[in-house]
């Protein structure tokens, strides 16, 4: 008998698709916010304002290279494997077979 459905399962292209497409939307959702926000210049140059922007200030002074840095870090962050949830985890060691240490022996004098 053949089966109807597959499991809800996703690839990870598929992953890699959603995520860069996410990427993209947000980036433009940001250029359309500091497009907006620069304020019109004179028609006879429009390139003339191009280096007062603040896309070119944001690109040119590094800050955006830091700021690619820190959502790598993020997402490093999100997706490391975490540690054990307990805190007391005993790793596996040699079991002691004399538990009790013997305080008398036969061997040691009298301290005198």
């Amino acid at each position: 008998m053949k089966c109807l459905y597959r499991p809800s399962s996703s690839s990870l292209a598929e992953t890699a698709v959603f995520a860069t497409l996410g990427l993209v939307g947000f980036v433009a959702v940001v250029i359309a916010v500091v497009s907006g926000s620069v304020p019109a210049g004179p028609k006879d140059d429009p390139l003339a304002d191009l280096g007062r922007s603040p896309m070119v200030r944001y690109v040119v002074s590094g800050q955006l290279a830091a700021d690619v840095r820190t959502g790598g870090a993020m997402v490093h962050y999100f997706f490391e494997a975490d540690g054990p949830v307990v805190t007391n985890v005993i790793e596996c060691r040699p079991t002691q077979t004399n538990a009790a240490m013997p305080t008398n022996t036969a061997t040691v004098g009298p301290k005198a």
